[in-house]
């Protein structure tokens, strides 16, 4: 009996892995990043800080993502946070590297 498998998901949007079957939450984050993407593609302003997010969502090794959606989500309200209260003497490109490492660094990743 041979086997089937679905791959459920949209072209450009699904994660690499998605199409062996092998889907898992840092799936998701890959798919977010893409829509991130269109957004920085799309959009007038460009944010450095923002594509430095979209590039580790849309690693092809999953293990070079955001391990957790919620990771993803730490970096996302720290970069909204820090648009609108950013200070001139505050550092925000400092604070995002030190940010993306320590969420790197916690979930085991190198």
């Amino acid at each position: 009996k041979e086997e089937q498998n679905v791959i459920f998901g949209t072209v450009g949007f699904a994660a690499p892995e998605q199409y062996q079957g092998a889907a898992e939450e840092r799936s998701d984050v890959y798919g977010i990043g893409r829509m991130i993407g269109m957004m920085l593609e799309k959009g007038k302003k460009k944010s450095k800080e923002l594509y430095r997010i979209y590039e580790q969502c849309v690693q092809p090794v999953p293990e070079k993502r955001f391990e957790r959606g919620s990771d993803l989500r730490i970096c996302l309200e720290f970069l909204l946070k820090g648009k609108k209260e950013k200070k001139r003497d505050e550092n925000i490109h400092e604070y995002m590297d030190e940010t993306i490492h320590l969420i790197i660094n916690l979930n085991g990743q190198n």
